[in-house]
């Protein structure tokens, strides 16, 4: 592996795969999608149930579809989101997958509930063995 290369930023339509618990993740888990769309290329997101944004990225290296165990990380404003059932805000969700090279993945998040429509900057990283190797910033609005 030798980077990551972004390929488009936005807002997406999206079709998802099976749901993976993960205790980090707003709502409990995360669904890798895989049919992706960008249907608004643009950093500014409307805090809206059902929107979906995020970033494609590509690991450019060899060989093609060898897999890549790759760190995701989503930030969010600095007040964090305030899940009702939770004692403390969460300020960031933390995870690993494995990724082919070669292709194009979707890296996003969208809204479900109320509580996670909070207006501020939203960074997206992704790392691979500690290192930063992609960051998107969004800014959810009102």
């Amino acid at each position: 592996m030798e980077r990551i290369e972004i390929v488009d930023k936005g807002i997406y339509l999206i079709e998802t795969g099976e749901r993976i618990p993960e205790a980090t993740a707003p709502t409990g888990a995360v669904e890798p999608a895989i049919k992706f769309t960008n249907i608004e290329e643009t950093g500014t997101v409307p805090a809206r149930i059902g929107v979906e944004f995020g970033l494609v990225y590509r690991i450019v290296g060899e060989p093609d579809g060898a897999e890549v165990t790759l760190e995701f990380r989503v930030n969010y404003p600095e007040d964090g989101l305030a899940d009702p059932a939770s004692p403390t805000p969460l300020r960031e969700t933390k995870y690993e997958m494995t990724k082919p090279i070669g292709e194009p993945i979707y890296f996003g998040y969208g809204f479900e509930n109320d509580w996670e429509l909070v207006p501020g900057s939203w960074k997206f990283e992704i790392r691979h063995a500690g290192r930063k190797l992609a960051e998107e910033d969004f800014s959810v609005t009102k």
